[in-house]
């Protein structure tokens, strides 16, 4: 999963709009939709505003985030992990 999907998992799992989201994280609506879609990556300020307006540790966020050819190899056991975490933002969210 990449970190624009990442972002967009959390975001609609927490039941937050892109407007919700942008207010919190005070970032440009556009800008989140780029990243939600893959078209631009946030920088690590970018990822640390809207993991607190998120409310989830960064680490979560990065972790949800790391597609690389690496992740691939393990993609199995990352899926397990994600959703263990996923488990963890949900218990979080209520």
């Amino acid at each position: 999963m990449t970190i624009g999907a990442a972002i967009k998992q959390l975001r609609t799992r927490k039941h937050m709009n892109q407007l919700q989201l942008i207010t919190k994280a005070k970032i440009n609506q556009g800008f989140l939709s780029q990243i939600e879609k893959g078209q631009r990556e946030p920088s690590l300020t970018v990822i640390k505003r809207i993991a607190g307006a998120l409310d989830v540790p960064v680490q979560v966020l990065l972790l949800l985030g790391c597609e690389t050819e690496r992740s691939r190899r393990y993609e199995k056991q990352l899926r397990r992990i994600a959703l263990l975490v996923n488990k963890i933002i949900t218990e979080i969210g209520h």
